[in-house]
């Protein structure tokens, strides 16, 4: 389904009181990409931003309406884990499990049995989010939580930290989660949020660590008393989580959401705990700071993305993303419009090439008919008055070889090869090659053998001792396919090695005497020179 994309764009949103945070993450060659971090307000901007490059929108539900719990079952294949999945899980919650959406996190596996981290929303909530969010004109095609998205945020993140803590404050609640070696193990919520302090506001809040602390000193302060609940919730939750791992190093705590834009505040909610506040190191123009602030909607961004483990996905049953092929409509169009311009390309090419090779046929039969001393009219009237019914189709008159179809040649072809069948096979008894008399007049008048010389006398450059005229091979019966070759051997003196240089020249430049196929052998020892070659054959053979 994912392979008509190059690559996959993910955006994750959290709804705030201040508006929506977004995040979009984008699938790399190697590992994904965070593109971009911002918010916008739903009432009055344009959300239709969102749908742009058909991204995998993405909320996530609040951790109050998520429950969390350890299961262990004596399964090991996936498929017969999601099948006694519900089963195995009534008795962990507190409602019907035909009313609850499930979910799950594999931990590990043993020989015979499977330890999994269980998340289960009641059907009503997931129902309530929805609702809250289709308001704003916003389908979301993947629906998962707080707790996973943390788990996702400190996968790419935190992934130093083997064990650690999550704090998350949002606008009404707040979340704290225990991860393992990058899974989730436990998680508590509680109702107090941001909101808390931002109602019990006189002017500003602190704006470092020593303010916040100094707040916690003045107890008549709606403020001051709305800081102390929040820390003391955040230690009840920590300590209870921290239970969970006893006995092992926790490395620190992180603490996201609403909390991380406000300096200081992080620092003071988990001083109870003793516990180092860990950070993240930057990313490209993104602060640490920026980031913490976007955990939720990083996490769910990296999480929605194809190919990503411990995937949460409460979209089910009647609850489906009722549109799954909204966003492959255009690369499908594309693609399909892609198949259809490659087939006509190749139908064109394929078209032309035929016509290409037509063209050389017919004119390899125009040849063959030429090299048989036929005319192609003469053959064609032959053909014609030898087959009525094609004189019939084609008419009295002969027409162009171009009307001619490829199964018209195959025709005439036949016709042809039966008509040299029927044909008394022959072979050229008279040779049209040169005789020995032809060959030594050749020589003897040839520039570099002899010259006249200023008084008119004939005069020799090359002094010819030996003169040898023989044929090697003849055509004969049994050998019919052979062809007349005669080959001349000559041995001569030269006063000069420059005037037998010319003679060899002569004899290897293009000339009607010497068979340029044939090998023109030479040699010299102190003055005499041995040369050999092979006359032209000029006899006409019939055709085979």
């Amino acid at each position: 389904m994912f392979k008509l994309q190059s690559s996959v764009t993910s955006i994750g949103l959290e709804f705030t009181s201040t508006g929506i945070k977004a995040a979009q993450v984008k699938s790399g060659f190697k590992s994904p990409i965070l593109q971009e971090l911002f918010s916008f307000n739903p009432a009055t901007d344009n959300v239709k931003q969102l749908y742009m490059h058909h991204p995998f929108l993405t909320t996530g539900l609040d951790g109050l309406d998520v429950i969390v719990r350890p299961l262990n079952l004596p399964l090991t294949k996936e498929k017969d884990i999601a099948a006694a999945l519900a089963f195995q899980a009534e008795p962990l919650l507190p409602y019907p499990a035909d009313q609850a959406l499930l979910s799950y996190q594999i931990l590990g596996k043993n020989q015979d049995t499977t330890d999994l981290t269980l998340l289960s929303v009641r059907k009503e909530s997931l129902q309530t989010h929805l609702e809250q969010w289709r308001a704003w004109r916003i389908e979301p095609e993947k629906t998962a939580c707080v707790q996973s998205a943390l788990c996702h945020f400190s996968n790419v993140y935190l992934a130093s930290k083997k064990v650690l803590l999550l704090l998350h404050m949002q606008t009404h609640s707040m979340t704290c989660v225990l991860i393992r070696e990058g899974k989730l193990i436990a998680s508590f919520a509680q109702p107090l949020g941001a909101d808390l302090l931002v109602k019990e506001q006189e002017s500003t809040l602190p704006q470092n660590e020593a303010e916040w602390k100094a707040l916690e000193t003045q107890k008549e302060s709606p403020l001051g008393m709305a800081l102390l609940r929040l820390k003391k919730s955040v230690t009840q939750m920590g300590y209870a989580l921290l239970k969970e791992v006893r006995g092992v190093h926790v490395e620190g705590i992180a603490v996201t959401g609403e909390a991380a834009q406000w300096n200081g505040l992080s620092a003071v909610l988990i001083q109870a705990l003793n516990l180092p506040l860990l950070e993240c190191e930057a990313v490209g123009h993104y602060s640490s700071q920026e980031l913490l602030n976007y955990a939720v909607p990083i996490g769910l961004a990296f999480g929605s993305l194809p190919g990503q483990t411990d995937h949460i996905d409460f979209l089910q049953e009647d609850f489906s993303y009722p549109h799954p092929w909204r966003r492959l409509k255009t690369p499908m169009a594309l693609y399909f419009i892609a198949i259809a311009l490659l087939s006509s390309a190749f139908y064109l090419f394929s078209q032309h090439y035929l016509s290409y090779q037509e063209d050389r046929t017919k004119q390899a039969y125009v040849d063959l008919l030429a090299s048989m001393s036929k005319t192609y009219p003469q053959f064609e009237t032959d053909y014609l008055a030898k087959n009525p019914l094609e004189k019939e189709r084609l008419g009295e008159e002969v027409v162009s070889v171009q009307q001619l179809t490829p199964e018209d040649i195959t025709q005439r072809l036949n016709f042809l090869q039966k008509d040299l069948q029927a044909t008394p096979d022959s072979f050229p008894l008279f040779a049209n090659i040169p005789r020995v008399s032809d060959v030594l007049t050749w020589l003897t008048q040839h520039p570099t053998v002899g010259y006249i010389d200023e008084m008119g006398h004939p005069q020799a450059r090359l002094q010819i001792e030996s003169f040898s005229y023989m044929m090697l091979k003849r055509p004969q019966q049994g050998k019919k396919q052979d062809k007349y070759q005669v080959k001349i051997e000559l041995e001569f003196s030269s006063p000069t090695p420059k005037w037998a240089r010319e003679f060899h020249d002569a004899l290897i430049t293009p000339n009607d005497w010497v068979d340029p196929k044939g090998e023109v052998k030479w040699s010299s020892n102190r003055g005499r020179y041995k040369t050999s070659f092979f006359l032209k054959d000029k006899t006409v053979y019939p055709s085979s």
